[in-house]
């Protein structure tokens, strides 16, 4: 059975379900954005929908894949091929996630401008993604990334909720709080394993946050 970079071996397997509950969530969260915007014709609420739907297909991405790299492959062929092919696995699941991801925070982020040119969103993107794919150490350089537009992302939410003072505003806010340190940590998991398990930990906090809003909305507007 294989074990994934970074993740310690007691954690392995449960980092997987806890990427499928992020995927959940995710969705879930973009379901209901674009179910607002279908009444309100708010664009925020579209991209912020599209944002959570690139976030989500990202963690479920990386779940799948994550899942048959640590189930091993099929163990009539050769050490060598099946080496092989779990690396490929992984670097699929990877890479494919960290695409979609950059895609959804960065498109959050260009959000929180309120400026309607898709101009800024591409440089944001394009940046990024740049910035990764010519890195010797992508995964290192993408927690970078996302740390960056995250710390912007959660100054939005905080502001938000400074101004409007209600629970469904702190909820989000904290969440978006919870997720940068998460993702933060993941800066680290060269050094140390421990924190892949532990910013995957706060990622978790970040999400039941999330879903406690989305709860809280459906209950307003049932």
């Amino acid at each position: 059975m294989a074990h994934l970079p970074f993740c310690p071996a007691w954690f392995s397997g449960f980092d997987i379900i806890l990427q499928s509950v992020f995927a959940i969530v995710s969705l879930l969260v973009s379901l209901l954005a674009f179910r607002v915007h279908r009444a309100t014709s708010a664009k925020p609420a579209r991209m912020f929908g599209l944002s959570f739907l690139a976030i989500g297909l990202s963690y479920l991405i990386q779940a799948l894949f994550n899942l048959l790299v640590w189930s091993g492959t099929d163990h009539s062929v050769c050490a060598s091929i099946e080496q092989l092919t779990e690396s490929i696995l992984y670097d699929i699941g990877l890479y494919s996630h960290m695409a979609l991801m950059t895609a959804g925070l960065a498109l959050l982020a260009y959000m929180t401008f309120r400026v309607a040119k898709a101009r800024i969103y591409l440089m944001l993107l394009s940046v990024a993604v740049v910035a990764i794919i010519t890195s010797r150490n992508p995964l290192a350089v993408f927690a970078m990334v996302s740390s960056v537009l995250l710390a912007f992302i959660a100054w939005h939410f905080i502001g938000n909720w400074r101004e409007h003072r209600s629970a469904l505003t702190l909820l989000v806010a904290a969440g978006f709080l919870f997720m940068l340190v998460g993702e933060a940590l993941l800066i680290f998991t060269y050094e140390d394993p421990l924190f892949y398990a532990v910013g995957h930990l706060l990622e978790m906090v970040a999400y039941l946050l999330m879903l406690a809003n989305l709860i809280l909305v459906i209950r307003n507007h049932g």
